[in-house]
């Protein structure tokens, strides 16, 4: 009965699985500021043919939805099936109420989309010093 079970145990473990011919990856960022350029990378893994993304900002997947923003990537074989879509929230498309969008990804064989939502700070920093220049050996 133990020989059973390991032959078993052996034959699960040896058995041969097949990944997915065509698989993609899509990164975005976590949240999106108003009024500033974000990346959305796109890499497509297995396809041999020429293939059209189209990304989308939208306040909803809803019928009645507005489109914020779209982008076309072509990917293909020259640009190894990488691309980046450049995306960008204007402060007059987006409503104060709204306070997330959905990144829609779409070709002839994926439809995903993603809630991610909107930050409406800039990431930007001020420093002040007492000094105008320094130079890279002076002590501050």
């Amino acid at each position: 009965m133990k020989v059973c079970v390991l032959l078993v145990c052996i034959c699960c473990l040896s058995w041969r699985t097949e990944a997915q011919s065509q698989s993609y990856l899509i990164t975005a960022p976590l949240s999106l500021c108003l009024d500033a350029v974000e990346t959305v990378f796109l890499h497509f893994f297995g396809y041999t043919s020429e293939v059209s993304v189209y990304v989308f900002l939208k306040t909803s997947m809803a019928p009645d939805h507005k489109v914020l923003f779209q982008d076309v990537v072509r990917l293909n074989s020259l640009n190894s099936f990488q691309g980046i879509a450049k995306v960008r929230l204007f402060p007059d498309k987006v409503g104060p109420d709204v306070d997330r969008v959905v990144l829609h990804v779409q070709t002839n064989q994926i439809n995903q989309h993603l809630l991610i939502p909107i930050s409406r700070t800039n990431g930007f920093l001020f420093i002040q010093t007492d000094k105008p220049l320094y130079t890279p050996y002076q002590k501050a």
